[in-house]
This record gives C-alpha cells, structure tokens and sequence, in this order.
C-alpha cells in the first residue's frame, strides 16, 4: 500500500505489482497563465461542451463553471472531461473522523485531462508553471493493459493548440546560457521581463 498525499486532503490507494509494469508516463504540456487568460480558457471549454471537475477536501467532486480563487481548498489540480472521452470513472475512500464514503478522480484510470495551474507567488516574485497532462493507458481491475481512446487524445491536442495560439512565446537563457522556451501569458511574461519575477 502507498501513502499518497494529494493538495487538500490524503488519500491511500492499494496498488498492484504488475501496474507500473509497461506503464507509460503519460504526455504532458506546460504554460505560465495568468487569472485572465484562464477565464477565456473556460469560456472556450464551456463552448465546447468540456466539463471541469473540482475536488475538495472531503467533498465529493463537483463541476464548476469558473476558476476556484489561487490558493483557497483544491484550486490547484482541475479535471477536464468530455462527454466524447468515455464514462467519467471514479474511485472511493472513506475518511477517518467520517464513515461516509467520498469519491474522488483517479486520472490513471479515468478518461480526464489534468489541469494543473500556474502558481504565482508575488512576494517571492516567483512563477511555477501548470501544465495538461493525459494517461492513454492504464491497467484495469482485470488486469488488462487498455487504451482510453482516441477521442481523449483528440481533446488533449485541441486543447494544447487553444493555449498554443492565446498565450505568448518566451525565450529565456538559463545559467549555461541555454535558450530555453516557453509559453506564457502576456501579463507573466512583463512580469518576468520588468518586474525581476523568476521561475521558481
């Protein structure tokens, strides 16, 4: 058994052994957002028929319609969902000082796409980046090694090209005088270029 603790509250997921075996690690894509680009991100959600999820502590999931407030309970990890992926799963737990069970997303199993959100920390002048990211493949309660479809993949590359085209591109050189690049807001990136903010 695993103790895993996620943002709000903790969990305990008894896994397999042949799990990770063959497991993929997932496709990722990471971006800097700022407040205001993230409201016209979930405008083009709610156009398009995606629903997000969001978890709090001891709270069954629920979908909202606008961004929970930086660092208030559970704003950090959002679920993202289509109809078009496939039945939304969930798994249970049950807390210790409750008996009621609770569910919770399980995005290894459940056809989602993470929305993990940029963090900015004013007073540290410092700026940690979100990303999307997908599990394709997984085992399942039998054992078997399935795929969640394309559709699921789909959604992850529209939703990449969307913040592709809205945020800005960056280049930065790192120590080593490396170029690195990045997509960013266009309020972030002022913040990086006349404000001293660093990633961090």
């Amino acid at each position: 058994m695993i103790y895993f603790k996620r943002i709000g509250f903790t969990v305990f997921w008894q896994w397999q052994t042949h799990f990770w075996k063959g497991m993929t690690m997932g496709r990722q894509y990471n971006f800097a957002m700022d407040e205001a680009d993230e409201k016209l991100f979930m405008k083009y959600l709610r156009e398009n028929g995606y629903v997000v999820y969001f978890e709090r502590t001891h709270k069954m999931p629920g979908t909202i319609d606008e961004f929970p407030a930086p660092f208030s309970d559970g704003w950090f990890i959002l679920y993202i969902y289509h109809p078009d992926f496939g039945d939304m799963k969930f798994k249970s737990y049950i807390p210790n000082e409750s008996n009621t069970k609770i569910d919770y997303i399980e995005c290894i199993a459940a056809p989602v796409i993470e929305f993990m959100r940029t963090v900015v920390r004013h007073e540290e002048k410092a700026i940690r980046s979100g990303r999307i990211w997908i599990q394709m493949k997984y085992w399942n309660e039998y054992g078997e090694y399935v795929s969640k479809g394309e559709n699921l993949e789909k959604g992850y590359k529209d939703i990449k090209k969307w913040i592709t085209k809205h945020l800005q591109k960056m280049e930065q050189k790192d120590e080593k005088e490396r170029v690195e690049k990045n997509v960013v807001s266009k309020e972030l990136v002022r913040l990086f270029e006349e404000e001293g903010y660093h990633w961090g």
